[in-house]
């Protein structure tokens, strides 16, 4: 019985078949070696770039892990940027624009 999993077989120390956890490995080291140098508690920054990680919407779902995990979202507020007033026609429109040319 395979319940639903298909077994791969890849390469091992090929960072190219692991690529997403490669990157979040990358993430978390250079999160790690920023608090050292400023002085700060690592594992205080680790689990804040977690938490914030957690409660990012994802591209595939359109929602946070964490929602889709415990079916209601995290309490915590993300930074957002200034510009995400521009409502979603014109993105779209400047994107098609973008992509003609």
């Amino acid at each position: 019985m395979n319940f639903g999993f298909q077994h791969r077989k890849i390469t091992p120390h090929w960072p190219r078949a692991n690529g997403e956890v490669e990157r979040l490995v990358r993430t978390v080291k250079k999160i790690v070696k920023t608090a050292l140098s400023e002085q700060k508690l690592w594992q205080d920054e680790l689990t804040t770039m977690l938490r914030n990680n957690r409660a990012t919407p994802q591209s595939s779902t359109g929602k946070p892990p964490a929602t889709v995990f415990f079916n209601h979202p995290l309490g915590i507020k993300l930074p957002e940027s200034p510009d995400q007033s521009t409502d979603l026609a014109n993105i779209h429109q400047a994107d098609q624009n973008a992509k003609g040319r």
